[in-house]
């Protein structure tokens, strides 16, 4: 039977990713997809980049 459950080692990984997500990506989703916005577009993703990758 295929167990398509979550391994126990990868659940802190998950509920980070979830956690920045929420707290990060959400507010700004709005503002990144608003075409009125486009020049800030790159500042944006790429200051969600650096929160990501720290």
């Amino acid at each position: 039977m295929l167990n398509l459950s979550i391994p126990d080692h990868i659940v802190p990984l998950r509920m980070k990713v979830l956690d920045f997500i929420e707290q990060e990506v959400y507010p700004v989703e709005k503002e990144l997809t608003e075409d009125k916005v486009g020049w800030r577009r790159g500042d944006v993703m790429k200051s969600l980049m650096d929160k990501a990758k720290a």
